[in-house]
């Protein structure tokens, strides 16, 4: 069961984000930690799926997409 601020989180994230948008919408401090675990949590519900990662310098970084599961 998930917690009304959790479901209103998930509502403002676009339909391709980063983890740069969930500690916007999750209103996190930073993405270390929290916007991680959201990730893979989403992931392991099957809320979410990752569809490309980008090169943003000499990192990489993944972009999601919300799939059509309910969050309930």
């Amino acid at each position: 069961q998930r917690r009304q601020r959790t479901i209103e989180a998930f509502k403002r994230l676009p339909e391709e984000f980063t983890v740069e948008d969930v500690v916007r919408c999750f209103q996190l401090r930073n993405e270390s930690s929290g916007a991680r675990v959201k990730i893979k949590r989403l992931l392991d519900d099957h809320l979410v799926e990752k569809v490309r990662e980008i090169q943003v310098g000499k990192t990489h970084k993944a972009i999601y997409r919300k799939t059509d599961c309910l969050l309930l």
